[in-house]
């Protein structure tokens, strides 16, 4: 450990001819070392008030330096002067990246470099103040740390192929976690708006209560109070998620945000049972693989962003014409391979072009919006709702028989019967009309069962609307 000072100590790194009397002009007491190596290893050990690096020193360079100092927890906060590293292309390059405080040219006086330095210094440790415990640090050491970042990095970037498999890639990145962090499980999160992805992967085992302790890390970290109920959970090691309550709790919760600028993309979380399990060098390897996975994270986003244009319907925010064709025929086929039930419903507003006459069309919106909201309010997760067009919705049933398929219709019928739907012009009261089809056994193809249903919905239209009819067999 480093002695109490009361004067600010300058650890000089590299040439020191005349620098070191300047610093001492300025009443800082100075140590030095010309090893670019030793100098991380003093840095941890003298923790000085500010680092001046100057020349190129030997073992290391100056930039490689700067960088490993603030990427390490027990360095990070010391003030870092480099000197020389402003002129050559190369050097203005590294001189930007290399995390240093101040970053000043080699032709820089030996009198203004002090007199930044000074500046730079944080105050003295008090006396009697204990100093941190040394990390030592060899050059082994701190080759194989450089070798381990650069190749953590590397599989990190490489997570960016995978963003056209959302859970996957989330998956991979929780198993780079588990592979430089000792913990119990890893969390992984992608948000969208008050959604959001957690690909979960339990190393010991765990409690399904430890499930609400997961999501309650991320919504204080977000700090989204919306997020409780709208965040999804897939697993790897779904056998280690035991039933029961969540004892014993997490002890130790890190969360590291996936943040660009002020936008909020996501975390990396990772969980022990013991209290404060994880050491300096897990801690920097999660911070670094965070801030690696950052971009990646945000092109998942986009992604899922460009997915929903495509299938979303912008006013009512449900699925569109499109995605409702392309999921009847997957479950369509997927009905007659097993043999299993599968129902449709249309659904029409009731004299909607007289209400958009009436009220105007921004009205005839709102309508269409508040029936959005109805439907979704009142069908399963493994139901689609979509709007099909117009005035009208489809609702693809799954595992549903025809008589369960009424037993929705006329749920949803009536409960938009019963809606007042607000407007300027004070409440409106609408009624709906639903066309209900199963594919049975002669039914050869989604188009067939899609007309079926549509011939039940004009019947109920010609019935005088406000009703159900049902497309019997023969």
């Amino acid at each position: 450990m480093s002695e109490a000072r009361s004067r600010p100590l300058a650890l000089l790194v590299g040439e020191t001819e005349g620098l070191r009397a300047a610093l001492e002009a300025e009443g800082l007491d100075v140590a030095t070392v010309a090893d670019g190596v030793e100098g991380l290893a003093r840095a941890q050990a003298l923790e000085p008030q500010v680092l001046v690096v100057t020349g190129k020193p030997t073992e290391l360079s100056g930039h490689a330096l700067c960088r490993l100092l603030k990427s390490d927890a027990s360095t990070a906060a010391i003030p870092v002067v480099l000197a020389g590293g402003g002129d050559a292309s190369g050097d203005r390059f590294w001189g930007r990246r290399s995390n240093a405080d101040r970053v000043l040219p080699a032709a820089t006086p030996l009198g203004e470099v002090a007199a930044a330095a000074r500046r730079a210094a944080r105050p003295a440790r008090a006396v009697g103040e204990p100093a941190a415990a040394p990390h030592p640090v060899t050059r082994a050491g701190l080759l194989d740390r450089l070798v381990l970042e650069n190749t953590l990095a590397d599989e990190t970037r490489k997570l960016a192929d995978l963003v056209y498999s959302r859970d996957h890639c989330l998956e991979q990145c929780a198993v780079l976690a588990e592979s430089v962090a000792s913990c119990t499980a890893i969390a992984v999160a992608v948000l969208d708006g008050p959604r959001g992805d957690v690909h979960l992967r339990p190393v010991g085992e765990l409690r399904e209560g430890h499930l609400d302790q997961v999501k309650e890390a991320l919504v204080r970290n977000a700090g989204r109070a919306d997020l409780r109920d709208g965040l999804r959970l897939s697993f790897s090691r779904r056998d280690r998620i035991q039933p029961g309550s969540g004892e014993p709790p997490f002890q130790t919760s890190v969360v590291h945000a996936f943040r660009i600028q002020n936008d909020y993309v996501g975390a990396l979380c990772a969980f022990h049972f013991e209290k404060d399990a994880f050491g300096p060098t897990e801690s920097a390897f999660l911070s670094d693989l965070a801030r690696g996975f950052t971009p990646t994270a945000k092109l998942l986003q986009l992604y899922e962003e460009n997915r929903l244009l495509g299938i979303v319907d912008p006013l009512t925010r449900m699925h569109n014409y499109r995605f409702f064709l392309e999921t009847l025929e997957r479950e369509f086929a997927r009905a007659k391979r097993y043999g299993s039930h599968l129902s449709l419903v249309l659904l029409d507003i009731d004299h909607f072009r007289s209400i958009n006459e009436n009220y105007g069309h921004l009205e005839g919106d709102s309508l269409l919006q508040g029936i959005a909201r109805v439907l979704k309010d009142n069908f399963r997760e493994i139901d689609l709702a979509s709007r099909y067009g117009g005035n009208q919705f489809a609702l693809i049933l799954p595992e549903t028989h025809q008589e369960g398929a009424r037993l929705v219709a006329e749920r949803i019928r009536k409960v938009i019967a019963d809606t007042k739907f607000m407007t300027a012009r004070g409440p409106l009261h609408v009624t709906s009309s639903a066309g209900v089809a199963s594919c049975f056994e002669d039914v050869k193809s989604p188009t067939e069962i899609l007309k079926l249903a549509d011939d039940a919905l004009l019947e109920a239209k010609k019935g005088g609307r406000n009703s159900t009819r049902v497309h019997r067999r023969e």
